[in-house]
């Protein structure tokens, strides 16, 4: 240990006795990945997240000894929300590093006051080696020719492999016992027709699971709106779809399935997590949502015979033999910069590079490589047999002390989904077949991520109203009396939305829109449309 120390010392006045030689040079204390007395160098960290809660111990937490060991760095994180985040830059009073979502007003404002450091010319500077995709760096390009930060979840192309896909959190689920004991298959679920008699069968058997009467479903608009071709978002003039027939063709399917006594009423009120609890808890037959089957571990765990499979997609009337639904953001999820003012730009930029890698996302996925987890035969994760034991008997508890799930801030998906281990309990098998099922379907539709309204701009203030009303007019529809009652009220969802300035809006979206297929380089995105291109 003393003679780590010594060997730390001596390098810390060989490199202050040669960058006193160079005019200009940066200060000593930011060439080091530690400090004189060899410690960690702490940095502190703002993250526009206030529900996330973190405490950097890399005395407890491994993937945190990990990221230490590796980078030098310990952090001292922060959290609220994008207010106070607009506080701390009115205020000038901002830490070393900041995240904050990647559509959130407060980006551009961090970019456009000089008060970031531009990410490309402390790579050039510091970390030459640090291969960030070039399609993020010029999706996220600042008018002034720089881009400002690492984006989480972004999705390159030019990084894409053969098998990989686009994830989508459209999805849907039923209990495959229940499908078992009522004589209903998959392809039941194929048409409106089928789901509509498979739900029937269900609540005419009055089913109970543990005290809960058995709801046939819980349907999201949205979901189903994908199954019946709200995907497609591109005319074949290049323009943005004003409005799409599916959502219409969902509304009035969610309100026959309403009539018909198969959809609860509160189906309309409730959130994904509290309709996962219920799920969770054996009172659901059927539902619609990814993030919705990720809160479903518990039932499978308490009994695995109440398991769950994906079914559908649904057709719509206007399924024309291919099917293509929206991903997930392409573009990602939050970016992560670095102060201008920083003291040390240099340490993190290279912990940039660091915590981006390839496996060091499936290090934050499942804990450090060798500790937690290795790779099978086949290439996939596989978790060693003692954390085996620890996950599969308090998740949670496992999560303290190895970091697994924690520290998603530099993860990209692609390489996590290459390596997943192989499911092993039932909850694991029908989310990874439910995932590769649903993912099938969707395609690239980056360019479309461009429509997204930046706050603090008068679109933004137009779109809240809009969706506001929106989101109450068809929660109105669905519980409606009738289909012909049904048809009344959207009618008269369009002429209010459009006193709204709901045309504006759209203007504004298809520009933003077709500019940004044109920074792409294709006049196309809807994969039917590809020859045109």
């Amino acid at each position: 240990m003393k003679k780590t120390v010594w060997s730390i010392i001596l390098v810390l006045l060989l490199t202050a006795a040669l960058s006193g030689c160079k005019s200009g040079s940066k200060p000593s204390n930011e060439a080091n990945s530690q400090d004189g007395e060899g410690k960690p160098t702490e940095v502190e960290w703002f993250i526009a997240a206030d529900w996330y809660n973190r405490n950097w111990d890399p005395v407890n937490n491994a993937l945190d000894k990990l990221i230490t060991e590796n980078t030098g760095l310990t952090f001292k994180i922060t959290t609220g929300n994008e207010e106070k985040l607009s506080a701390m830059i009115a205020s000038n009073q901002l830490p070393d590093m900041i995240t904050v979502g990647n559509s959130a007003p407060q980006r551009k404002m961090l970019e456009n006051s000089g008060m970031l450091a531009p990410l490309d010319e402390l790579i050039k500077e510091y970390a030459p080696s640090y291969d960030v995709p070039q399609s993020m760096q010029d999706w996220f390009r600042n008018e002034d020719g720089h881009f400002y930060g690492f984006v989480n979840f972004f999705y390159p192309e030019e990084k894409m492999q053969e098998g990989d896909a686009f994830s989508t959190h459209t999805a849907m689920y039923a209990r495959a016992d229940i499908m078992e004991q009522l004589g209903i298959k998959q392809e039941d679920f194929e048409t409106k027709e089928g789901t509509i008699a498979a739900l029937k069968k269900v609540k005419e058997a009055n089913l109970e699971y543990n005290g809960f009467k058995v709801i046939p479903a819980y349907f999201s608009t949205s979901d189903i709106a994908q199954f019946f071709g709200a995907g497609k978002v591109e005319d074949e003039e290049g323009n943005l779809i004003k409005r799409s027939e599916a959502n219409l063709e969902a509304i009035k399917f969610l309100n026959e399935l309403y009539r018909e006594g198969l959809l609860p009423e509160d189906s309309v009120t409730l959130t994904e997590d509290q309709i996962g609890e219920k799920v969770a808890a054996g009172a659901v037959f059927a539902f619609t949502g990814g993030r919705v089957a990720s809160k479903t571990r518990a039932l499978p765990e308490a009994d695995p015979n109440a398991s769950f499979t994906p079914i559908g997609p649904i057709k719509g009337d206007h399924f024309n033999g291919d099917l293509y639904i929206l991903p997930n953001s392409l573009s990602g999820w939050t970016m992560t910069s670095i102060n201008a003012n920083s003291k040390y730009k240099e340490k993190i930029v290279k912990a940039f590079e660091f915590l981006s890698s390839d496996e060091m996302s499936i290090n934050a996925k499942y804990g450090p490589k060798g500790i937690t987890w290795d790779y099978d035969e086949q290439g996939n994760v596989q978790y060693l047999p003692d954390v085996k034991k620890e996950v599969d008997e308090d998740y949670e508890k496992a999560k303290l002390k190895y970091g697994m799930d924690t520290f998603e801030w530099f993860m990209t998906w692609l390489p996590i989904a290459r390596t997943m281990p192989e499911p092993k309990t039932p909850y694991e098998k029908y989310i990874k077949e439910g995932s590769e099922h649903f993912d099938s379907f969707s395609y690239n539709a980056l360019a479309y991520e461009a429509t997204r309204i930046e706050g603090g701009t008068p679109e933004s203030s137009i779109k809240v109203k809009v969706d506001d009303f929106t989101g109450k007019a068809v929660a109105e529809m669905i519980l409606a009396k009738s289909g012909a009652d049904v048809d009344k009220k959207y009618e008269k969802m369009i002429k209010d939305q459009e006193k709204l300035g709901f045309e504006k809006l759209y203007e504004y979206q298809n520009k933003e829109f077709k500019e940004a297929k044109e920074r792409l380089g294709v006049k196309y995105i809807w994969p039917e449309y590809q020859d045109k291109n």
